[in-house]
């Protein structure tokens, strides 16, 4: 699994990497950290493999729903913050964020869950569009044969 990590606070983040080397979710230097959305978007230009995105809603150039619209780009997003506003959960919701966890009561069996699971449903959203991307070909095949008759 590779994992960007947007989050403002260094200490944090490689807290919270460490966390998950040890529990061997994700191997050594497979999570990317970005302290900035505009950091984080240069880092979703350089590497187009993320399976998930763990999120930081406050950043310094970025609050709240400004950061998910700026970031929220078909890579699975978990919210990691300590934002515990229901509204603000309720809209992150309607950006398709796959969890929302508040860090002050989350655990590391919290996030290693939610990790595992928003990697199955990037990895399935691979596989759909593969498959989709195959049907197309094939029938392209078929209505350019069919013009030839």
């Amino acid at each position: 699994m590779k994992i960007l990590y947007v989050e403002d606070d260094r200490q944090y983040a490689e807290l919270i990497e460490a966390m998950l080397n040890e529990a061997e979710v994700v191997p050594l230097g497979n999570v990317i950290w970005a302290a900035t959305v505009a950091e984080a978007k240069l880092k979703l230009l350089e590497h187009t493999d993320f399976d998930v995105m763990l999120l930081d809603l406050g950043l310094p150039d970025s609050k709240g729903v400004d950061t998910l619209e700026s970031l929220v780009n078909g890579v699975p997003v978990i919210v990691f913050t300590g934002n515990m506003d229901r509204e603000m959960i309720k809209k992150a919701a309607s950006f398709g964020v796959r969890d929302y966890l508040i860090k002050a009561k989350t655990t590391g069996t919290d996030i290693v869950r939610s990790l595992l699971r928003a990697n199955e449903d990037s990895q399935r959203l691979r596989r759909f569009s593969r498959a989709i991307a195959s049907v197309n070909a094939a029938m392209q095949g078929v209505v350019e044969r069919a013009a030839l008759l």
